[in-house]
């Protein structure tokens, strides 16, 4: 039997803890673990260029404390698209690399644990699943 943590975790991956009703940290947890799994697959600038949910998703790395990570993501979007080849080179040489390094899916693992202890009543019970929610 998994934990609540997991369960809570498990269903934000699969983008189920996203209607605007559902509590804050289910939406917020589901955007943040989109949008890093997004960047993990096509690195930053692609994401403002296929997603239109990086807006919300850089807020929702921001709502879980994440700023640095936030910062570095807000950054691509001015690359989104562009001719200047020097720019997005020196973007990916030197600034999407930071992003790596800071490991924010762990980072967004560890402060998700933090604020699920501090905060339990922005995340939906760990059982629901889908269907007639609780509100």
């Amino acid at each position: 039997m998994e934990d609540a943590a997991t369960a809570i975790w498990n269903r934000a991956c699969s983008r189920a803890g996203s209607p605007p009703e559902a509590p804050i940290g289910d939406r917020m947890l589901t955007l943040a673990i989109t949008l890093d799994g997004m960047i993990q697959a096509d690195g930053i600038p692609q994401q403002w260029e296929t997603w239109e949910g990086t807006p919300e998703g850089v807020e929702a790395l921001r709502w879980f404390g994440l700023s640095e990570a936030a910062d570095l993501v807000a950054a691509g979007e001015e690359l989104a698209g562009t001719a200047d080849i020097d720019a997005a080179e020196r973007f990916e040489l030197e600034i999407e690399p930071r992003y790596y390094e800071l490991d924010t899916t762990h980072a967004l693992d560890e402060a998700f644990q933090l604020r699920l202890a501090t905060h339990p009543e922005d995340f939906l019970p760990p059982g629901w699943a889908g269907g007639q929610a609780p509100w």
